[in-house]
């Protein structure tokens, strides 16, 4: 069986996933802080042969007009 990864596990689009992949890995930003060079290295040490890169930062409609570029 492959190792299957999921970020952003607990948002919108990764909470639907486990639907229809409930035998992938699901991690949140509870999890592992992918701003952090050593919380990757750690996660990817763990060997997957694949990863699904969901993690996003989600503001809303006022962030997403205040910060456009963020």
């Amino acid at each position: 069986m492959k190792k299957i990864l999921v970020t952003g596990g607990s948002g919108l689009v990764g909470r639907h996933l486990k639907e229809i992949l409930p035998e992938a890995s699901y991690i949140s930003s509870k999890d592992y802080d992918l701003r952090s060079e050593a919380d990757v290295k750690k996660l990817c040490e763990l060997g997957w042969d694949h990863i699904v890169h969901l993690a996003a930062r989600v503001g809303g409609i006022i962030e997403n007009i205040n910060f456009p570029a963020e």
